[in-house]
């Protein structure tokens, strides 16, 4: 498994957690994701930013690939911008959209592009994910905590990405 971070620091989190890192601030991502695959390029991209990469992240994926958009962070209209869809298809990937999003919608809001899962299905995800931390099968990456008086700061570096791991903001109970 390849993971692509931003810097020396991100890299080595995710060699801690058993993927082989490239730090995309010191390589070009196609040239090293190509050399890690042999040529092949990812079957997989699982893009949790998004936004001025994501087209490059395409160049890398092999024939019938699939990209996984779930990230819009540093896209000024949250996804929401549009892509060319000549590029996917010369490029002979598919995209799967990936938002877990939960509540009960009225059909017509489909007309807008909504079509969360219901309500049920997010309790069961929730719960499956609690079962895999209890049995430690995954963990969550807590890189701070903060207060609610410091939230503004975590929001700034979390946009200028000088964060690794969540931040969890602290709430004291009164």
């Amino acid at each position: 498994m390849l993971a692509v971070a931003g810097g020396p620091e991100k890299v080595t989190l995710c060699e801690e957690l058993g993927a082989t890192g490239i730090d995309h601030t010191a390589a070009d991502l196609f040239d090293a994701v190509i050399a890690h695959t042999d040529g092949h390029g990812a079957d997989v991209a699982f893009d949790v930013v998004g936004g001025e990469r994501t087209e490059q992240i395409w160049t890398c994926l092999s024939r019938e690939g699939r990209y996984l958009p779930v990230g819009f962070n540093d896209d000024p209209q949250s996804g929401m911008t549009g892509r060319p869809l000549r590029k996917i298809a010369m490029a002979n990937i598919s995209v799967l959209g990936v938002i877990l999003a939960y509540g009960e919608l009225p059909t017509e809001f489909r007309r807008f592009g909504l079509n969360f899962f219901p309500a049920e299905v997010g309790r069961e995800v929730h719960r499956a994910l609690l079962e895999l931390v209890a049995a430690r099968a995954i963990r969550p990456v807590i890189g701070r905590r903060v207060q609610m008086a410091e939230v503004a700061e975590a929001l700034r570096d979390h946009e200028q990405r000088r964060t690794t791991g969540r931040t969890v903001v602290v709430i004291e109970r009164g």
